[in-house]
């Protein structure tokens, strides 16, 4: 009780210091908080991948989809887009990944080379760690051949 008759006593008499005081402790204690805060999502830092998507020919392929995916299930976790260099990246938690690359006209193909998500070679990405040359190839599709249709309905 002497505390706090203590404290009334202050804010009458000085108000303005008293403010001070309490901005102060007020500061500390945010500075704190926020110390926490960035220490804690310091910890939980990304891993890096990089790759390039290209065609059979070594041309870049911009604007291409590139996807991660759970390796247990065929469940996407982030995806992007390549650049006009055909250059793409993830920031990634660590763990086991598997990737795709497809884009328009061209087949879809997992990493490494491979035809589907049951065959895709496994990426560790590591924490704090960087990733590179998850590069893609694609094969283009084959264009359908056009045909016509003759008869008559009666």
């Amino acid at each position: 009780m002497a505390v706090f008759k203590s404290l009334i006593t202050e804010f009458v008499n000085k108000p303005l210091t008293f403010a001070l005081e309490v901005f102060m402790r007020l500061s500390r204690v945010s500075i704190a908080l926020l110390s926490i805060l960035l220490l804690i999502s310091s910890q939980a830092v990304a891993g890096l991948v990089m790759g390039v998507v290209q065609n059979n020919e070594g041309d870049p392929i911009g604007g291409a989809f590139v996807g991660a995916f759970d390796p247990r299930q065929p469940h996407l976790v982030d995806s992007t887009f390549t650049d006009d260099a055909g250059e793409f990246r993830f920031d990634l938690d660590q763990g086991m990944y598997k990737f795709m690359a497809v884009a328009e006209q061209y087949r879809e193909q997992w990493y490494d080379h491979k035809p589907g998500f049951g065959q895709a070679d496994m990426v560790q990405v590591p924490e704090n760690g960087v990733v590179e040359n998850i590069n893609f190839d694609l094969e283009g599709m084959i264009p359908p051949e056009t045909g016509g249709i003759s008869g008559s309905v009666q």
